[in-house]
C-alpha cells in the first residue's frame, strides 16, 4: 500500500544513505612480475598496493601474467590497470582461474568484484599479444552493511542485520547480489523505505512480513540510478524484512 499525505505523520522511516568507503591502505612501487607466472598455479602472491609488470612477447612468448591475493568473504576487490599494451585482456578470477569479471582489447580498466566466502583467494590476470609494460593498483574494501561490521545476509533470516528508523548504508557487487535487513515496526505505524543506488547500478527492493514471509510491497528500478521505494502499514507490532537485490552494475546504495 502506497503512502499519501494523510498518513505522512505516521511514518516509521528507514532511509538508506551514502556508504563511506574505507579502503585498505596502499603500498606503492613494487615489481612482482616474477616469471614463470603464466597460469593460476604459478600466480605471484601480492597484497594491496601499486605494481608494474612487463609482457615480453618478442623475447620469451610471455603473453600472460597472473597474480593472486587473499580475500575475505564478500570483501570487495578493486583492481585498476593502466598503461597496458594495446589489445590487452584483463580479468578477476576465482582460485581455480574461473573468470568472474573481465574486459578485452583495452589498455586500461577498473575491475571490482566481491567474492563469496568459498573463494580463499582471487586471481588477477592480464594477457596480450603485444609486448610492453603495464601498471596496476589493488585495493580491498571490507563491507559494513547496515553498520553491522560485515556483509548483510543474502537471505531473510535471523542473522540479517537489525536496523532502526534512520540512516543506513550498504554495498552490492559481484557474488554479493542481495542484502537483507530486519526492521521492527511498532503497531499502528507505517514503514516507508527509500533506496537510491549509485548512478552506475540498478536495484530491486522487496518488503516482507516475517510472520508470514509474504511480500507486502516491492519496486523495481527501470534505469541506472533509479530511486525505488516500498511501504506498508501494520496494526500490530511486526518484524519486516527488507531485501535489496542488484540487477545491474555495482556500488553503494543511498
Amino acid at each position: 500500500m502506497k503512502m499519501d499525505n494523510k498518513v505522512s505523520g505516521m511514518v516509521y522511516g528507514l532511509v538508506i544513505v551514502l556508504l563511506v568507503v574505507n579502503l585498505v591502505g596502499i603500498v606503492s612501487g613494487l615489481d612482482m612480475d616474477i616469471e614463470p607466472n603464466s597460469s593460476i598455479g604459478q600466480a605471484q602472491s601480492i597484497d594491496v598496493g601499486s605494481y608494474n609488470g612487463t609482457l615480453k612477447i618478442t623475447s620469451s612468448s610471455d603473453t600472460t601474467d597472473w597474480y593472486k591475493i587473499n580475500v575475505n568473504g564478500y570483501e570487495v576487490l578493486f583492481v585498476n590497470f593502466t598503461n597496458a599494451p594495446i589489445g590487452s585482456d584483463m580479468a578477476l578470477t576465482t582460485n581455480y582461474g574461473t573468470s568472474k569479471i573481465s574486459v578485452t582489447d583495452v589498455t586500461s580498466a577498473n575491475l571490482a568484484y566481491a567474492f563469496s566466502s568459498s573463494v580463499p583467494y582471487a586471481g588477477i590476470k592480464i594477457t596480450s599479444n603485444n609486448a610492453g609494460g603495464y601498471n596496476f593498483t589493488v585495493e580491498k574494501m571490507p563491507q559494513n552493511d547496515g553498520e553491522s561490521g560485515s556483509d548483510a545476509s543474502t537471505a531473510y533470516t535471523s542473522s540479517a542485520p537489525l536496523v532502526t528508523s534512520g540512516f543506513h548504508s550498504g554495498y552490492l557487487c559481484g557474488d554479493d547480489g542481495t542484502d537483507w535487513y530486519r526492521i521492527n515496526v511498532p503497531k499502528n505505524k507505517f514503514i516507508y523505505v527509500n533506496v537510491t543506488p549509485n548512478s552506475n547500478m540498478r536495484v530491486d527492493v522487496v518488503l516482507k512480513l516475517y510472520s508470514s514471509m509474504d511480500n507486502q510491497d516491492s519496486d523495481t528500478g527501470v534505469g541506472l540510478g533509479d530511486e525505488v521505494g516500498v511501504c506498508d502499514f501494520t496494526q500490530d507490532a511486526q518484524e519486516y524484512g527488507l531485501g535489496i537485490t542488484l540487477q545491474e552494475g555495482f556500488g553503494a546504495y543511498n
